[in-house]
């Protein structure tokens, strides 16, 4: 049912408890409970392979609000393929948002320890990419080239399809 129609009037205490569970009933509709998902990642060039790494990805959707989160963690037999960088969204989007920017990346370079912020946007409906100052997708050398112990962190909130 819609929130509005199952608001109780507050007249004396005990109605706040009715007023939050309210609440929950209407939100419980339209949130899912925070997901785990092996995002996909691709290079645009040769793909990658994730050996001992580490691709993980968290979302939860409230309507057709989407926010993720994926952490990707070199390991010593990951291959870093070459090319720009996607990575595969765990609800596609929707068309009128690809190429729109969506969050914001944080890469750390194991070796010397450095860390480059970027910015995440929507590669295709299905896909996030990270781009550098230069418009270039982050990917295989660029910051720096990939190795084990770098990670990529990349946060976003996007409209789903």
């Amino acid at each position: 049912g819609s929130l509005m129609t199952n608001f109780p009037t507050l007249n004396d205490p005990a109605d706040v408890t009715v007023l939050v569970q309210a609440i929950k009933d209407y939100v419980g509709e339209v949130v899912t409970e925070p997901q785990a998902y092996t995002p996909t990642w691709n290079a645009s060039t040769t793909n990658p392979t994730l050996g001992n790494g580490t691709l993980v990805g968290r979302y939860v959707q409230i309507g057709k609000t989407v926010h993720a989160t994926i952490s990707l963690t070199f390991g010593s037999s990951t291959t870093i393929g070459s090319g720009g960088y996607t990575f595969g969204l765990p609800v596609a989007a929707a068309n009128g948002s690809i190429q729109y920017p969506v969050g914001g990346a944080r890469l750390r370079d194991n070796s010397p320890s450095t860390y480059a912020m970027r910015t995440a946007y929507l590669n295709s409906a299905t896909a996030v990419a990270i781009a550098s100052e230069s418009g270039l997708l982050v990917g295989h050398s660029n910051p720096w080239t990939m190795a084990a112990g770098d990670i990529i962190n990349i946060s976003m909130t996007y409209e789903a399809a």
